[in-house]
């Protein structure tokens, strides 16, 4: 592993704990493509979620993906790069900014087909962004397309390099790919659940705008104690709703061969991550609550990699391990549509 690798596997945990854990678990070479790939993106989601206005942020975008489409590496190309992002403001993510060389080095010490995969499926992730830029999500289908083009995209790709790596066959690849865009759509929707108080903080809205309209609700009476009933109801019909998208993640593990367990470790840790914080916040209405942060425990998120280690390669242990934990954590549904009675 030569010192650019190293820093991108220094990197990943920064920008995403459980992202981190779940990739480790993969083999080589799809191991660090998918690292590259995720660190990629996730420069195209900062620079989207930034406080730059929509020209600055296509001018970037724009340019990254020109950076993504040279066929070798440009340490000039790269320093400019680097340079305009410094006015992109962010948090943690600012670590990833700051490292572009490494993150590009390793991009382009790919294969042809890999960096090709990752632009496309990138390119099409940044023009999705953009759209949405100018366009409030209004309905629950504007969110699953908002959530295809974050999230949805990611799916695609990963069956991408699976075929690239002769993981799957090419018949495979094609009849699990719709699949592979339920699965990123189902985790995305969680963290647009789980996440909306830092989101309405930095004034970006992924709740559907008709829904609170429904409930009388705006996203600042959202928070309201006043409200509490209201807001769960509109809580209960998204999680409703992305019930169809977590059996399409369950459908996309079962067709992969059983006898690739680190490829369906990864692919089980993220998917049980999200259906226990599911759970979480339906028990805890901290949701709600803006002092309050909602996230399962670090125990829990290793009791689920060794129960994923278990499971793996069982297609009857998986179907149950997931029937068990819908039953469980989403048996609360009906118990909140009694409480929320408008």
């Amino acid at each position: 592993m030569n010192k650019y690798e190293m820093r991108c596997w220094q990197i990943l945990p920064l920008v995403s704990r459980s992202f981190a854990l779940a990739i480790k678990m993969l083999p080589q070479p799809i191991k660090i493509q998918l690292n590259i790939a995720y660190l990629i993106y996730r420069i195209i989601d900062t620079i989207e979620d930034s406080s730059l206005t929509i020209s600055k942020k296509r001018k970037h975008l724009n340019f990254l993906i020109s950076v993504l489409e040279e066929k070798e590496y440009k340490p000039r190309k790269i320093k400019t790069l680097e340079c305009k992002l410094k006015e992109v403001n962010c948090t943690y993510e600012r670590i990833l900014l700051d490292n572009l060389e490494s993150v590009f080095r390793v991009f382009y010490f790919q294969p042809e087909n890999i960096r090709k995969s990752i632009t496309r499926w990138g390119k099409i992730m940044k023009n999705g962004m953009l759209k949405f830029q100018k366009k409030q999500i209004t309905t629950l289908e504007d969110q699953r397309k908002y959530s295809y083009y974050v999230a949805g995209v990611v799916g695609y790709l990963f069956n991408e390099l699976l075929y690239y790596n002769k993981i799957i066959t090419k018949k495979t690849k094609n009849k699990i790919s719709k699949y592979a865009k339920r699965f990123g759509i189902a985790l995305q929707k969680i963290n647009i659940i789980r996440d909306v108080k830092d989101d309405v903080k930095e004034k970006r809205y992924f709740w559907p705008i008709n829904l609170l309209k429904k409930y009388s609700l705006d996203y600042q009476k959202l928070f309201e104690k006043e409200n509490r009933a209201k807001a769960l109801e509109i809580l209960r019909i998204m999680i409703e709703d992305t019930k169809k998208d977590v059996f399409g993640a369950l459908a996309y593990i079962k067709a992969l061969p059983k006898n690739e367990i680190k490829v369906r470790i990864f692919c089980l840790i993220p998917l049980f991550m999200a259906l226990e914080s599911y759970g979480l916040i339906l028990k805890d209405q901290s949701l709600f609550e803006l002092e309050k942060k909602v996230k399962i425990s670090r125990k829990e998120v290793y009791l689920i990699a060794l129960k994923a280690a278990l499971a793996a390669n069982s297609n009857k242990i998986i179907s149950k391990w997931l029937l068990t934990t819908i039953s469980k954590n989403f048996a609360l549904l009906p118990r909140l549509a009694r409480q929320t009675k408008i």
